[in-house]
């Protein structure tokens, strides 16, 4: 008989914020190897930190009957690539040989030598295993999922290609539900301005009863600038909330009636540079990728570049998405959650955070010339990178992309390859003569 290594009953947790990740959530983990899933956002890093006891949840409890061995989101330390310091902290893990392995997000900075070879490592492994991932290959290897939302965590069988039909019936059926939400809301605010409007009536109308009683003229106009400014502001609160919630909600009931073109602002072309090329930059961790970006861009004279760091850690802002663009119609045709737009991108996890950059830098006036993307794909869910991907293909512009993902570089249309191995430029022409240096 199966012996669990590890249970949850009723567990429930919460950002820092009080945004609720997860509720009452129970679960069970055998000897077996298992996917944990879901959107970026939803508490997966959250959940592991806390079935390995380093944070505490709100209530319920967890039962180990085993330690776990956690490997989770690091910190790069000095003199080694993220790359370089995930392997390393992979092998140890591995060497540990632990009943139960918790990673999180493993694959991510990988070079593809290091991913095929943590491939062959999870095949291998005859302990229990929880691995957090949005990473396509290492997601095929396994039959067994895990899928996380806001409503709970539920339990998979079957391959990822049967997994994703279902996770983008059930997206659609989110955003629609949220949608109704939406169209609640702008009903209550509209009943609240109504209701105000009546009560400001009736205000008058009590200062001209005051009038005819014969109060002093001094304390009426003290009376009216104070109701005229508490009045005043929070009528263009209410206006300002009552906007916001209708531009959602338009855009909402558009999107689920038909599909939206992805119509993207057409650059002005230029005859120099890499302007109007698509040129993939890959190789192992630590061969440079990033700093061949940062002087490729230093030397681009006056081309209007968009670019993104990894993580879009150059993204860090209060501001929201909604507020950068000021109208929801984008939010829509790139398939954007419609929950997080009004949050400050500094909030979002980093993959949401890198298509909300995307979105901005499409809607830039004058248009961009030409995308510099390092690492677009990092901690994408599988929608987003879905949606990232198609909102690539459609992009008429240059692009020069730093990736360990052959399969994303293929799909949005790479012509021209620069593979680095370690600090030697080596130019390629063709993906597999990239992979093979």
């Amino acid at each position: 008989m199966p012996v669990s290594l590890l249970q949850t009953s009723k567990l429930t947790m919460s950002t820092p914020s009080g945004r609720r990740l997860f509720q009452n959530l129970s679960m069970s983990l055998e000897r077996e190897k298992v996917a944990l899933i879901g959107r970026n956002g939803v508490g997966k890093s959250t959940l592991l930190e806390t079935l390995a006891g380093m944070q505490t949840p709100q209530s319920g409890q967890v039962i180990r009957q085993t330690d776990p061995y956690l490997v989770g989101q690091l910190q790069q330390p000095q003199g080694e690539s993220h790359g370089q310091f995930r392997k390393r902290r992979l092998q140890e893990a591995f060497r540990h040989a632990p009943e139960l392995l918790l990673l999180d997000e493993p694959s991510q900075d990988l070079d593809w030598e290091s991913i095929l070879w943590l491939r062959d490592q999870l095949a291998t492994w005859k302990g229990g295993a929880l691995v957090a991932s949005h990473d396509t290959h290492l997601l095929q290897d396994f039959q067994h999922f895990f899928v996380l939302s806001e409503s709970g965590c539920r339990y998979f069988q079957g391959c990822l290609a049967e997994l994703e039909v279902e996770l983008e019936s059930e997206e659609s059926s989110s955003q629609a539900k949220y949608l109704s939400t939406l169209q609640r809301m702008v009903k209550h605010e509209e009943h609240s301005d109504l209701v105000a409007r009546r009560r400001s009536r009736k205000e008058r109308y009590g200062r001209v009863r005051e009038m005819d009683r014969g109060s002093p003229r001094v304390i009426l106009n003290m009376k009216r600038n104070q109701a005229q400014a508490t009045h005043g502001k929070q009528k263009a609160e209410r206006q300002a909330r009552l906007e916001a919630i209708r531009q959602l909600a338009k855009a909402g009931r558009r999107a689920l009636k038909v599909e939206l073109p992805l119509v993207l602002p057409t650059p002005a072309w230029h005859s120099d540079g890499l302007r109007h090329q698509r040129v993939a930059v890959t190789g192992p961790n630590g061969a440079g990728k990033t700093t061949l970006l940062e002087s490729m861009m230093s030397q681009s004279g006056a081309a209007r570049l968009g670019s993104i760091a990894q993580g879009a850690a150059d993204w860090m802002l209060e501001d929201s998405l909604l507020s950068l663009l000021g109208e929801a119609e984008p939010l829509m045709a790139h398939k954007f959650p419609l929950a997080l737009a009004g949050r400050p991108l500094r909030s979002l996890s980093p993959g949401e955070r890198v298509r909300a950059a995307l979105i901005c830098l499409f809607q830039r006036i004058p248009a961009v010339e030409m995308l510099v993307l390092d690492e677009p794909t990092y901690s994408l869910d599988l929608l987003g990178k879905r949606a990232l991907t198609a909102a690539l293909k459609a992009w008429p512009g240059g692009l020069l992309v730093a990736s360990h993902d052959l399969d994303f570089l293929q799909e949005i249309g790479i012509l021209e390859w620069i593979t680095l191995k370690s600090t030697e430029l080596l130019p390629a022409t063709h993906p597999d003569e990239a992979s093979a240096r």
